[in-house]
């Protein structure tokens, strides 16, 4: 699984969850292009 981790404004404050993936759901290798990551997703909207 792949998280993305967001930190809270406070010093005190714990992590939180934005999203997450399954490895499964990827349909190719991740790639990073200009210090982003890109993920391909085979994915269905709900």
């Amino acid at each position: 699984k792949i998280y993305l981790l967001e930190k809270r404004c406070s010093i005190w404050a714990s992590w939180n969850v934005a999203w997450s993936i399954e490895t499964k759901e990827l349909t190719e290798a991740p790639i990073v292009e200009n210090n982003r990551l890109i993920l391909h997703v085979n994915k269905t909207l709900q």
